[in-house]
C-alpha cells in the first residue's frame, strides 16, 4: 500500500545499473477504473513532449525510489490517446471535493492510497480542513463499488456514507498502518 504523496518527486532508477533515469512528477489515473495507468515523469535534460512510464512497467516501489527495467520504459505520452486525453483534462484527484448523493459535504481528497502490485485505488485520505484535522484527524474513505467521480467531485452513495460514518474511527486507524 502506497500513498500518492510518497511517490511524487521520487527518483526512478534503472535496476540494471542503478542509474537515475527520471523523477515522478505526477500520477495518471483512470477515474472510471479507479486505477493508475501511468506515471508522468521528467527525464534529465529538456524535452518538449510529456513522458510517461506505464504502471505495468514498474518493477518495484522502494521506500524512496521507483525501480524499472531500463530506460526504454519511458515513452512519449502523446502516442497513447487515453493518456493524452487525461493529460489535457488536467484534472487532479487530490483537491477534489467529496459529496454524498444528497449533497452533504464529506470533505476534500488530500491523498490517494493504492495497491503497489495492481495500481488499484484502495481509498482516499479525506480532510475537513486544518482545524478539523488537528481536532479530529483525517480518515481514509475506502474505495467501495458505487463511489464514482462526477465532473467536479467524488460522489459517495448515501448507503456507503452511512457505513463510513459508522466506521470513521476504524478508517482513521488505517492511516497509522502506513
Amino acid at each position: 500500500m502506497k500513498k500518492e504523496k510518497d511517490i511524487i518527486n521520487v527518483p526512478v532508477l534503472d535496476k540494471t545499473n542503478g542509474k537515475k533515469i527520471a523523477s515522478v512528477k505526477d500520477i495518471i489515473y483512470s477515474k472510471t477504473k479507479f486505477r493508475i495507468i501511468a506515471f508522468l515523469v521528467s527525464e534529465k535534460g529538456i524535452f518538449t513532449s510529456p513522458k510517461i512510464i506505464k504502471f505495468k512497467e514498474i518493477d518495484s516501489f522502494g521506500e524512496d525510489v521507483v525501480m524499472v527495467n531500463g530506460k526504454t520504459v519511458i515513452e512519449d505520452a502523446e502516442v497513447i490517446p487515453e493518456i493524452t486525453s487525461l493529460l489535457k483534462e488536467k484534472r487532479k484527484i487530490i483537491g477534489e471535493g467529496v459529496l454524498s448523493e444528497d449533497g452533504e459535504d464529506i470533505g476534500i481528497i488530500r491523498d490517494t492510497v493504492f495497491d503497489e502490485e495492481s495500481g488499484k485505488v484502495l481509498g482516499f485520505i479525506i480532510t475537513n480542513g486544518v482545524f478539523d484535522d488537528m481536532r479530529e484527524g483525517r480518515f481514509v474513505l475506502p474505495y467501495i463499488k458505487g463511489i464514482k467521480f462526477g465532473e467536479d467531485v467524488l460522489i459517495v452513495p448515501n448507503q456507503i456514507k452511512g457505513q463510513v460514518e459508522k466506521n470513521k474511527e476504524t478508517f482513521k486507524k488505517l492511516l497509522e498502518l502506513h
